[in-house]
């Protein structure tokens, strides 16, 4: 992980104005942040990975720390412990996900190309031996027991 889970909880109790800090928030965001802050880092993982990029590339990001942190931050506010005490259209902002389609990827201050080609959602060979796949045939001489139904 890029930042730890303490430095999540102290930008949550700024977020929150909280004046004594992370050691004012209630007991039960420790579990939340945890959750939330393994799902942030897994999320920046995937979608570097989607792209590209290496393991051990994405780990040695200079901006996996702040990603980590902004999305950790969303998924707190937006856990239903976070319901009511944030302000969701300013939560928003954290939300970095759809950033992490197109940010450019620094390692030590130099840009990194992705080594490996992006995999594809559903892609592989389409097969099965009972035919469900196949097309109605618009003739009628079709003796397929499984047609496709759309």
């Amino acid at each position: 992980m890029f930042t730890t889970a303490a430095q999540i909880k102290t930008d949550l109790a700024a977020s929150l104005k909280l004046a004594g800090g992370s050691a004012d928030l209630p007991p039960y965001w420790d579990d939340v942040v945890s959750r939330c802050h393994t799902a942030a880092y897994q999320e920046v993982v995937g979608a570097l990975l989607a792209r590209g990029f290496s393991k051990s590339v994405i780990d040695t990001w200079d901006r996996g720390s702040e990603f980590e942190r902004s999305i950790a931050l969303y998924f707190c506010a937006t856990s239903p412990q976070g319901i009511g005490s944030f302000d969701l259209n300013a939560v928003k902002l954290w939300d970095k996900r759809e950033d992490l389609k197109a940010v450019q990827v620094y390692t030590s201050g130099t840009a990194v190309d992705p080594s490996e080609q992006p995999g594809t959602v559903g892609s592989g060979r389409m097969n099965d031996q009972r035919g469900i796949f196949n097309p109605i045939s618009q003739t009628g001489e079709d003796d397929n027991p499984y047609p496709m139904r759309w």
